[in-house]
């Protein structure tokens, strides 16, 4: 049986509280775009999609919300320098990369 993406959600947000972190707004819509991404996102491609949903999440905000979930296990960072890509996906079912 899948999950639904609001299952989804709650599961990256409990990994979350578990980790002792707090839920703010760039985090929550950081989690949501991580749940429903179907590809490996770049810092930078993150970004851009959080900023449809909330224009005042800087760079800064993700690349530090991107290395705390890292630290935290919440997700893992996959090198695809090979063949040029960075990509991050929580732990739960995908990576980050650099």
């Amino acid at each position: 049986m899948s999950s639904s993406p609001l299952n989804q959600d709650c599961s990256l947000q409990r990994l979350c509280i578990r980790a002792g972190l707090k839920l703010t707004g760039a985090r929550r819509v950081l989690i949501r775009l991580l749940t429903h991404s179907n590809d490996h996102l770049s810092v930078e491609e993150l970004h851009r999609r959080a900023l449809g949903f909330d224009p005042r999440i800087s760079i800064g905000t993700v690349y530090r919300t991107v290395r705390l979930f890292e630290e935290k296990g919440i997700l893992n960072r996959r090198d695809f320098a090979l063949i040029g890509l960075r990509a991050m996906k929580q732990t739960t079912t995908a990576h980050i990369t650099t």
